[in-house]
């Protein structure tokens, strides 16, 4: 008799319910809204959406994680972010982050990309995601893990990615428009700050506070950024202290408690702030007031006017009030932030985004198609190989007598110096292979015999192709460049 088989279902059967529940309460909600085409799909059976559905925006998540990539979207939807796609990629069998970066530049539904990235598998494939990303004006904020020697140990094991090292994914990840993340935190900050799409190439902060305390902790933190904030102009100063004798116009800006009980002094600094200090961006410390039944209103009043007055400047604010306060400032077109550190990291952010679109692509240089050799070549030959390439050097000649040496030199020009040149011969002047500053005929004839006796010593089973003169150079800057090869980017040079 034939035993019976039973066959596991795909998901399990709540993962199936919750699905199908999910599904239609979407289409419900999709009926509701009309707006079907701001609503994406997100193909998971992650439990965070029991907890609530995705709201419709302007972000983008692709993450190599599938666990990460929804602990984001979930925390994107605690922070009230609109999140429209979320792409998840696991061990990249097929489709990987840089594929989900690229649909992500070209679709009408993303303006910013969030990335959650472990290794590279195809480095070029992604290096032109982010070319597209940069081209379509869309920043991509990512968060590249495997920093540490634990942390790319771990990545092996999760998603068996090569980590490579970690300066030079920085380098890359830069050089190609991304503005790379330490934290969950800071990656949605700067999505949420990139939503409104302001990105001040030549960014510079004025601070706006009722807190001399506020002004100091914004100072701190643009300065640890890089975030210039200059001092208002002189005349400004002068203006502005007329209105508060005892308020500090400088930058920070702070008209103290008094704006409170005369909301125009606000209104008047901020203003300057724009007009006269120039500030591309603007960050005004209005605390709890912001939230109070009292006085609220006159301050939404206010920063409402200041709103369209100045519509290309990026105006954040730090304030505590309840969510409908909160929402009414964001739909008014302000970034809002409770902590003013978080706030100036944002800021400085999109400045950061703003020089990265401003900055157009190096061009990569044509070079001629050299040709390299099965085994490693000596110094001579490495020199013809980069002199192929447009790299030149001094000019030297390869000899293998004592006269040679000398025709050589007296063709070159003195001072001259001579190396040995030898493929097995690494570091040359460690075993005595090179002479310095040969002012005549009689020194070169001396040096040649010199150093392959001190050679033929130190080194005896070396190979020697002969030894190098070369015109001896003085009056320039001596540098020193690495190459190497990297895991992921391949072929890489360090200074």
């Amino acid at each position: 008799m034939k035993a019976e088989t039973t066959r596991r279902p795909l998901f399990p059967a709540w993962a199936n319910a919750f699905l199908m529940k999910w599904t239609l309460q979407r289409c419900q909600v999709a009926e509701r809204t009309l707006d079907t085409s701001a609503l994406g799909y997100y193909g998971t059976f992650s439990s965070f959406l029991e907890m609530d559905f995705p709201l419709p925006g302007n972000v983008g998540i692709a993450s190599q994680s599938g666990a990460y990539g929804t602990h984001l979207a979930a925390v994107a939807r605690v922070r009230g972010l609109g999140t429209s796609v979320l792409v998840t990629t696991g061990n990249e069998a097929d489709v990987t982050v840089a594929d989900a970066i690229g649909w992500m530049a070209g679709s009408d539904a993303v303006d910013v990309i969030c990335a959650y990235q472990e290794g590279f598998r195809d480095a070029d494939r992604m290096i032109a995601a982010l070319d597209a990303a940069r081209a379509a004006g869309k920043p991509v904020f990512m968060l590249k893990s495997g920093r540490s020697p634990i942390g790319a140990s771990a990545a092996a094991s999760h998603t068996a990615s090569l980590t490579g090292d970690d300066a030079v994914a920085e380098a890359v990840l830069a050089e190609h428009g991304v503005i790379r993340v330490r934290d969950t935190e800071q990656m949605l900050d700067f999505a949420y700050a990139a939503r409104q799409r302001i990105y001040p190439a030549h960014n510079s902060l004025g601070v706006i506070t009722i807190s001399g305390g506020a002004g100091i902790v914004a100072s701190d933190e643009a300065e640890l950024v890089g975030l210039p904030m200059p001092t208002m102009p002189a005349e400004a100063q002068v203006r502005l202290k007329q209105l508060l004798p005892y308020g500090a116009p400088a930058n920070p800006l702070d008209c103290t408690a008094q704006a409170l009980n005369d909301m125009s002094l606000f209104e008047q600094f901020t203003r300057a702030a724009i007009r006269d200090g120039e500030y591309r961006s603007i960050l005004c410390f209005m605390t709890y007031v912001a939230g109070s039944a009292t006085l609220a209103p006159k301050l939404r009043e206010t920063l409402h006017k200041i709103r369209a007055e100045f519509p290309d400047r990026l105006l954040a604010l730090c304030i505590i009030a309840d969510d409908a306060v909160t929402r009414a400032y964001e739909e008014a077109g302000f970034l809002v932030f409770s902590d003013p550190s978080r706030a100036v990291r944002a800021i400085a952010a999109m400045g950061r985004v703003g020089e990265m679109m401003a900055r157009k692509p190096k061009a990569l240089p044509e070079l001629p198609n050299v040709r390299l050799p099965a085994v490693s070549p000596d110094e001579y030959a490495a020199k013809a190989l980069l002199a192929k390439a447009g790299i030149a050097a001094a000019a030297e000649r390869i000899v293998h007598s004592a006269e040679e040496a000398v025709a050589a030199a007296a063709e070159l020009g003195f001072p001259v110096v001579m190396k040995i040149v030898s493929p097995d011969i690494v570091h040359k002047s460690d075993i005595g292979g090179v002479r310095l500053n040969l002012v005549d005929t009689d020194s070169v004839r001396a040096a040649y015999h010199d150093i392959l006796g001190t050679v033929g010593r130190t080194a005896p089973e070396a190979r020697i192709a002969g030894i190098l003169v070369a015109r001896q150079l003085s009056g320039g800057v001596e540098c020193l460049m690495g190459i190497g090869r990297d895991l992921v980017f391949g072929p890489v040079a360090g200074k």
